[in-house]
């Protein structure tokens, strides 16, 4: 009776099973690769959670939703000795592989498993090199992909439509841009499965109509909810229009008069070193952002020739994904009735990529992860291949042996250099780190400005740790969205013993220090010295008193 229960058992949710033990390889696979955040913006929004320098924690998380960094405080409130950033991330990403990988193997049957094992291996890096931009483009590609197959499923599965659900409105919540990036793809596939149950389900139309409307009503109002938190939080205002500005000067190329006093302060701000209580202001920024001239149709052209010259053939290299998708795109032309779907799906990558570079956007990995996910997971579920006919034998050779071959190919290729450019990433930020306490440690006393080009990040620690003291906290650090402005429910995030103006009172200083890259540090310099110059009317020079192998240290002093 055991026996037979069982067998129902796994009989019944043999998917599910499945699904769970390829998340299972992925996670112990991830765990193995060490986890590191990919960029600042996660460990700084991790400490904003947990609080800087021992203070109380705030729900103001900048990009990601204030709905699930109100959920997040909560968590950490009841149950501090937990990293629940990490785990939030861990637990989405997770459930939308499960989510991916249950529809998959459930609409291509046997060849199922081959299909959902090359997606998750692309889908591993969410979970090694974890990034929010990244787990809302996974989230919401699962989820979107889910929902639409559950939709049309002959069995009910209102559970698995309520997963892929709450997946759609987790991703918006991470990041809604990472939605908008991933939507154009699933889209597409959406119409066509739209005409599909037109055709032959036409009982499932109102559902397959008015769930996913009522979907998008929702992704609005919990991001219209979270922008009126937000709005009405004293001082957010004040720094989402910082932060506006500093990325409009920072992400755009720009053209000045360089006899405009202005050109220093743009220079400083693309430069990430615009720590100044008198200049930079919300108004100054609003004012030198209309300075910068911008021709959009120069751009789109310029973007054009840039995308073919330069983008695709370094992505084809860089972004394995997209080596996979041309090579699905292949098979959808030679064997699927469906070959409409490939010129589609390739028109919006085309547009989502001239967008990215004509906005400076292109050259993150981060981004470029959810729109070529979004490509792939697409073409994969839209495109169903059929052999030509052929006899037994030949299609047991290709079900055994070319099948599996391919699939570690593709595995192998999806994995190899996501992987490899973490280990070097991990391997820069060590060095950068020791390079840094090296260079801070030569004389005590000192207090040191670093620029965000040597800032030494907490991303290779054990992220699922509780966030730490940092031995560099004493430190100025110079520019970045979460340095010198004040974060609503947190003080100034210059946590730094300077008083009054850095860029005045480290001229002459017996104590403040510069700590620049060291191959760029001179350039730097003459930045600081142009900008002190045509503010504050005092020429300087920068004397150079210690050097490594990534950075070099200045004192500032009055020009002779």
């Amino acid at each position: 009776m055991l026996k037979e229960g069982s067998g129902r058992f796994i009989a019944k949710y043999k998917n599910g099973l499945i699904s769970l033990l390829l998340c299972a390889f992925a996670l112990v696979a991830a765990l193995l690769l060490h986890p590191i955040y990919e960029t600042n913006d996660d460990p700084a929004m991790e400490a904003l959670l947990y609080g800087f320098s021992g203070g109380s924690g705030t729900s103001f998380l900048v990009f990601v939703n204030r709905i699930l960094g109100i959920i997040l405080l909560f968590l950490v409130s009841v149950i501090p000795q937990i990293n629940w950033y990490f785990v939030m991330h861990y637990a989405v990403c997770l459930t939308s592989m499960f989510v991916l990988s249950r529809t998959l193997i459930a609409k291509f049957g046997k060849n199922g498993i081959f299909i959902s094992t090359i997606v998750l291996a692309a889908s591993l890096e969410t979970l090694y090199s974890v990034q929010f931009t990244k787990t809302g483009a996974i989230a919401a590609v699962a989820g979107i992909t889910g929902l639409m197959y559950a939709l049309r499923e002959e069995r009910k599965n209102k559970v698995f439509a309520g997963v892929s659900i709450g997946l759609i409105i987790m991703g918006s919540m991470y990041r809604f841009e990472a939605l908008l990036m991933v939507s154009p793809f699933l889209f597409v596939v959406f119409l066509f499965e739209l005409i599909d149950v037109i055709k032959n389900q036409k009982a499932k139309l109102k559902v397959f109509v008015a769930v996913p409307a009522i979907v998008v009503c929702l992704v609005f109002a919990f991001l219209a909810a979270g922008n009126m938190i937000n709005k009405n939080t004293p001082g957010s205002d004040e720094f989402f229009r910082y932060n506006t500005y500093r990325a409009r000067l920072t992400d755009y190329g720009y053209e000045v008069d360089s006899s405009d006093s202005a050109y220093s302060e743009l220079l400083m701000a693309n430069n990430w070193m615009h720590n100044d209580p008198g200049v930079f202001t919300p108004e100054r920024l609003e004012e030198l952002s209309g300075k910068v001239e911008i021709d959009t149709r120069a751009r789109t052209g310029k973007s054009t020739a840039e995308l073919f010259s330069e983008y695709i053939s370094d992505a084809l290299i860089n972004e394995p994904m997209l080596l996979i998708s041309l090579v699905a795109a292949v098979m959808i032309l030679l064997f699927s009735k469906k070959k409409l779907y490939v010129p589609l799906l390739f028109c919006c990558y085309v547009f989502l990529q001239l967008y990215m570079i004509g906005n400076g956007r292109y050259s993150l990995h981060r981004v470029d992860f959810g729109i070529h996910f979004a490509l792939l997971t697409s073409l994969i579920y839209a495109g169903s291949v059929s052999l030509p006919k052929i006899n037994e034998s030949i299609k047991k050779i290709i079900c055994c042996a070319v099948m599996p071959f391919a699939v570690i190919i593709a595995v192998l290729v999806a994995v190899w250099f996501p992987v490899n450019w973490v280990k070097g990433q991990r391997d820069y930020q060590l060095s950068r780190r020791e390079w840094l306490t090296d260079a801070v440690s030569q004389e005590s006393g000192h207090q040191y400005m670093i620029h965000p080009k040597v800032t030494a990040t907490d991303v290779t620690r054990n992220i699922y740790d509780l966030p730490g003291e940092d031995e560099l906290t004493g430190c100025f650090y110079m520019g970045g969205w979460t340095n010198g402005v004040v974060i609503p429910g947190l003080e100034n995030t210059s946590d730094c013993d300077i008083q009054g103006n850095p860029w005045v009172e480290c001229i002459d200083s017996d104590t403040i220090r510069l700590v620049m890259p060291e191959d760029r540090g001179d350039y730097y310099i003459k930045i600081v010295s142009l900008y002190i110059r045509d503010h504050y009317n005092v020429k300087v020079n920068g004397i150079k008193e210690y050097q490594n192998d990534g950075v070099s240290v200045y004192r500032i002093e009055t020009a002779g």
